[in-house]
C-alpha cells in the first residue's frame, strides 16, 4: 500500500507568516504526479465515501472505491487533516474495505492565522475521468491539491501543486448480454449493417424452428423477424450484397433460400444444388462456396457451378466442424486437431501444419481482423462440454489460448460486430439445457 503525504500543504498552511500579512511560501517539495491502477470517488468532507454502487457494476466487474477519514491533531498532522484511501472494490459490496486499500493520500491542515487573520487555505478536488482519457483509458478520477492563493474557494489550474491519477481497471473480456427470446441450438447467424440475424435451429423440445431473430449490439435489444419459409436445423449461411443465403441441411443441402434484412422478406425461387457434402457456406471472390462439395454458387447468375476443394487440404472436419474465410483463404476447424486451409484462387494450402491443439466437435468460430477464434464444443467421445477459447493468427500461423467462456457450450453460433464476438445459444450439457444466452467477447481485452 502506498501512503502519500502532501507536505506542500502542511507548509503552506503554517499560520505565522500568513497571519502577519505575508504571502505563504510554497513547498520546495517537487510536484507529484502519479498514475495508479485503481480509481476513487468524489469526497468533499472527512466522512467515509465509497466507489460505485454494485448495481452499476456490469457483469460483476469490480470498480474502484474511495474512503476519507478525519485525522485528529497529532504526530501525523500537527493541526489535524484528512486521509484518503483508494483501491478496488474486489468483493463488490460498494464499500472500500481495509484489505482493499491500495493507496492512501494524507492532507494536513495548517494553523489559524495570527490575530484572527485567516491564512491561505489548501483545497483538494476529485474529478471523474471519462473512458479514453490518456492517463486512464477506462476512466477513473484525478485527485488534485493546491493552495487557494486568491482565496476564492476554487482550486484554479494555476493553483494546482499535486495531481494523483486513480484509474479504473480494464473490464473483463467477457460480458453477458440480453438473452435471445428463443433458446436454440444448431442455428446459424450472420451480420448485416451491424445487426446479427439468428436463423433456424432446434428448440429445447428438439423441434426444427422457423424462427428468425435480430440482435442489435448497440442497444442490446432483440427483434423478431419474418420466419424462414421452411423450418430447418444445422443451418449454414453466408452474406453477399447485403442479403443472407441460407442452407438448410445436415450432410447435404436439401433447401436453399435467401433473406433480405432491408425488406424482411424471403426468396425461395433460387437454383438448388444437386448435392452438397456439408452445409457450410463461405462468401468469397463474389461466389458462395461449399467447402466440401463439388459445387460453388454464383449469386449473380443464380447458378451452381462445378468446383472442387481437395479434401486433403481441408481435412475431414465434416458436419461437426466449421469453416470461415480470411484474406481469400478458407479455413476448416474442429473435429480434428489440424486446421484445414485452402486458397481457391491459387489451389494451395498456406498453413499445412496449422493446429488447434485439441480436437473439438460442434464448436463455433468467428473472425476478428486477421484472427480466427473458436469457442466451446465437445471433447473426446462427445461427452465433455468445453469452455475453451482458441485464437489462430492467420498472419503467423500461431495459436493462443483465450480467456475461457463463462458458460461451456456446444452447437452454438457466433458473429462479429465492431471487433467484438457474440456467442449465441447452443447446448450447455451433453443433453442440454438449450440456451438463449448470448455472451460478448472482446479480444482486445484479453491480454494481447
Amino acid at each position: 500500500m502506498r501512503v502519500t503525504t502532501l507536505l506542500l500543504v502542511v507548509l503552506i498552511l503554517t499560520a505565522g507568516l500568513a497571519g502577519c500579512g505575508m504571502d505563504s511560501p510554497k513547498s520546495t517539495e517537487p510536484e507529484t504526479s502519479d498514475t495508479l491502477d485503481t480509481a476513487g470517488a468524489d469526497t468533499s468532507d472527512t466522512t467515509d465515501t465509497a466507489g460505485a454502487d454494485p448495481a452499476d457494476q456490469p457483469n460483476g466487474n469490480p470498480s474502484t472505491a474511495m474512503a476519507t477519514e478525519a485525522i485528529e491533531p497529532g504526530e501525523v498532522c500537527e493541526y489535524g487533516g484528512v486521509s484518503i484511501d483508494v483501491g478496488i472494490d474486489e468483493n463488490r459490496n460498494g464499500v472500500l474495505d481495509a484489505e482493499e486499500v491500495d493507496n492512501t493520500v494524507v492532507l494536513c491542515n495548517g494553523a489559524t492565522g495570527a490575530e484572527g487573520t485567516s491564512g491561505d487555505s489548501a483545497l483538494i478536488e476529485i474529478t471523474p475521468l471519462e473512458s479514453g482519457h490518456p492517463e486512464c483509458p477506462y476512466g477513473g478520477y484525478v485527485i488534485t491539491a493546491g493552495v487557494d492563493d486568491d482565496r476564492d474557494g476554487i482550486l484554479a489550474p494555476e493553483e494546482v501543486d499535486s495531481s494523483l491519477f486513480q484509474c479504473d481497471p480494464a473490464p473483463p473480456p467477457w460480458q453477458t448480454k440480453a438473452a435471445m427470446p428463443t433458446p436454440r441450438y444448431q442455428s446459424t447467424s450472420e451480420v448485416v449493417n451491424g445487426k446479427i440475424y439468428v436463423i433456424g435451429g432446434m428448440s429445447a423440445d428438439h423441434e426444427r424452428l422457423y424462427t428468425v431473430e435480430e440482435y442489435d449490439p448497440a442497444t442490446d435489444l432483440w427483434t423478431t423477424k419474418a420466419p424462414m419459409p421452411r423450418a430447418g436445423y444445422w443451418n449454414s449461411s453466408a452474406v453477399w450484397d447485403g442479403e443472407i443465403y441460407v442452407a438448410d441441411a445436415y450432410n447435404a443441402i436439401s433447401y436453399f433460400s435467401r433473406y433480405d434484412p432491408a425488406t424482411d422478406t424471403w426468396t425461395t425461387s433460387l437454383s438448388q444444388p444437386n448435392y452438397g457434402g456439408s452445409a457450410d457456406l463461405i462468401a468469397l471472390n463474389g461466389l458462395i462456396y461449399q467447402p466440401y462439395s463439388s459445387q460453388v454458387y454464383d449469386p449473380v447468375l443464380d447458378t451452381w457451378l462445378p468446383h472442387s476443394a481437395p479434401s486433403c487440404f481441408l481435412g475431414s472436419q465434416g458436419p461437426q466442424g466449421e469453416s470461415v474465410a480470411v484474406n481469400g483463404v478458407i479455413y476448416a476447424l474442429g473435429r480434428v486437431v489440424s486446421i484445414g486451409n485452402y486458397d481457391p484462387l491459387t489451389g494451395t494450402r498456406p498453413y499445412p501444419d496449422a493446429t488447434l491443439w485439441v480436437a473439438r466437435a460442434y464448436l463455433t468460430s468467428a473472425v476478428a481482423g486477421d484472427r480466427i477464434y473458436t469457442f466451446g464444443g465437445q471433447g473426446e467421445n462427445n461427452t465433455e462440454v468445453l469452455d475453451i477459447v482458441r485464437e489462430f493468427d492467420t498472419a503467423t500461423g500461431n495459436v493462443f489460448d483465450g480467456t475461457p467462456m463463462p458458460t461451456p457450450r456446444y452447437n452454438s453460433t457466433s458473429s462479429t460486430v465492431n471487433g467484438k464476438i457474440y456467442v449465441i445459444g447452443g447446448l450447455g450439457g451433453a443433453s442440454g439445457p438449450t440456451l438463449g444466452l448470448i455472451e460478448e467477447y472482446d479480444p482486445s481485452l484479453d491480454g494481447r
